[in-house]
């Protein structure tokens, strides 16, 4: 058996997902008098556990996408512009009666007993949206008003909704 450059992808894939899960238990597990005691299904079958199992349930699903017919969908039906609008939306609400402070920060939301951070979706359509906007037939990349000056905005629209709460996760993006 060959292994080909997916398969390589995918071993690492696997052993950063094991690795992760590895540090997340080990970091969140207490020791001592008053902690509770470590068991097997604590550790493999926890909340770490199971978030591993449905990115990989994830993983998959996004692995069927038929991306090159996505990608060539044109004007409202490409979901790379509706990606980056629903992420400003969310970034927004973060101050709206359903965004939620922790450690003195305000960047959680909390939408159907699902918390987590706006910044998060963000961080996968920004990278979306600019692929999608600068591959598009037409575009003039090299001329500044059409090609450059409208990657800056949209880049400094969602990292600056970003920077007012976490500096780091906007110089990230």
């Amino acid at each position: 058996m060959v292994l080909r450059a997916g398969h390589g992808i995918a071993l690492l894939t696997l052993a950063l997902l094991v690795l992760g899960v590895v540090m997340v238990n080990s970091a969140g597990l207490l020791v001592g008098s008053s902690a509770q005691k470590i068991t097997h299904q604590l550790v493999f079958l926890g909340p770490p556990m199971q978030h591993a199992v449905l990115a990989t349930c994830a993983l998959c699903l996004g692995a069927m996408l038929p991306v090159r017919r996505i990608a060539g969908l044109k004007g409202g039906l490409n979901p790379a512009p509706w990606m980056l609008l629903g992420s400003i939306l969310l970034l927004v609400l973060v101050w709206a009666p359903m965004g939620i402070t922790m450690n003195s920060s305000s960047r959680w939301l909390d939408i159907g007993g699902v918390r987590f951070q706006a910044s998060e979706f963000a961080k996968w359509s920004l990278p979306v949206f600019l692929g999608w906007f600068l591959t598009r037939d037409g575009i003039e990349i090299q001329r500044f008003i059409r090609g450059l000056l409208p990657t800056f905005l949209v880049i400094g629209l969602v990292t600056g909704l970003i920077a007012i709460e976490d500096l780091g996760t906007a110089f990230l993006l």
